[in-house]
């Protein structure tokens, strides 16, 4: 006599996973997903950073270039006076407006770590703004009736995550109206 296996009679495996796989996987898979996040991380960081060294560039350029056009315009060398300790901080000057046709009163100071043009802040983070005026040779100016030429130096300092930037802006100046 045959015995007949009824379907219903079958033992059934179910197949799936075990906790131990499971829980391996969602190891594996949070370790990857930590190394993803923490490259992310430092990609942004170094975004956010350079972009906070770019904005201090672009906005000193700016403040520079404003104020070397303005010396540029300056009307008479007698006209010049610096102060402040050394280095020196501070520069008054008159300057011709062309659009005005008059002579106005010019003042670039360095007030705690701000740049200023009469008053009006121009660009942050200064820590160091000096001037000098230079004779035709080159050599400092014992007084202001003698220079030929105004030295300008800027030293900016920008932050990002890996450190602190210091960039430094330097001209000299040889004004329309000076001899």
């Amino acid at each position: 006599m045959r015995m007949q296996r009824n379907s219903s009679m079958r033992v059934r495996r179910q197949r799936g996973f075990s906790l131990i796989e499971v829980i391996v996987v969602l190891v594996v898979v949070g370790i990857i997903y930590a190394i993803g996040a923490m490259i992310l991380g430092r990609g942004f960081s170094a975004y956010f950073g350079g972009e906070n060294v770019t904005e201090q560039d672009w906005q000193s350029r700016v403040a520079f270039e404003r104020m070397t056009r303005d010396l540029r315009d300056a009307h008479r060398n007698t006209d010049v006076a610096i102060s402040g300790v050394s280095p020196s901080m501070a520069i008054n000057f008159s300057a011709y407006d062309q659009a005005t046709s008059t002579i106005t009163n010019v003042n670039y100071a360095l007030s705690g770590a701000t740049l200023q043009r009469n008053s009006v802040a121009l660009a942050g983070n200064v820590n160091l703004l000096e001037f000098a005026l230079l004779q035709s040779n080159g050599a400092t100016a014992p007084q202001a009736s003698l220079a030929y030429y105004i030295q300008v130096t800027a030293r900016v300092q920008a932050s990002e995550p890996r450190g602190e930037y210091n960039l430094t802006f330097r001209d000299t100046i040889n004004p329309r109206n000076f001899p």
